[in-house]
């Protein structure tokens, strides 16, 4: 065992440079590991922080048809602390000039929402059922403008709402 010390000892004497690039390199990637541990531990509590502050839920469910008084109900279930719906679809968006199909995906919006809140970047006055509100980079694209009619296929039939 002493003669293997030695020679791990004149081996080290010899390339000193080769030795101490293999420790700045162990060093480094020990260095580089805790920050990333640091941003991702970081990140995670801006990221639960941002849940808690916007209302979002933490458990997502997709179902066709449920009344509104079963909300209620699944509130009672162990774990469960609040419950919320809101109705959702895909729909076709008609426009006059446009030849490929474009699909919006259309949630319903209720102010008194406690989960999943959407929030609304300008105030618009009074929203009532008429009223569709549509996301900015979809807006930019298509070069909508405000109190622009938008017809959607619905079902069989067609609506027409104020953007």
């Amino acid at each position: 065992m002493n003669y293997y010390l030695k020679n791990i000892f004149r081996t080290f004497w010899r390339n000193k440079a080769s030795y101490f690039g293999s420790i700045c390199i162990i060093a480094l990637g020990i260095f580089v590991y805790i920050a990333m541990i640091d941003v991702l531990y970081n990140l995670d509590d801006q990221l639960q922080r941002y849940y808690e502050e916007n209302q979002f839920a933490q458990v997502f469910a997709t179902v066709s048809q449920m009344p509104v008084q079963d909300l209620q109900q699944l509130e009672q279930i162990a774990g469960i602390a609040a419950a919320d719906g809101r109705l959702s679809g895909d729909l076709r968006l008609l426009l006059p000039d446009q030849e490929k199909i474009i699909s919006l995906h259309v949630l319903g919006y209720q102010p008194e929402t406690t989960l999943n809140r959407i929030t609304l970047l300008q105030e618009s006055g009074t929203v009532d059922d008429e009223m569709l509100f549509i996301g900015e980079k979809m807006c930019e694209v298509y070069q909508f403008t405000p109190q622009q009619s938008l017809t959607l296929l619905i079902g069989d039939g067609q609506e027409t709402f104020l953007f």
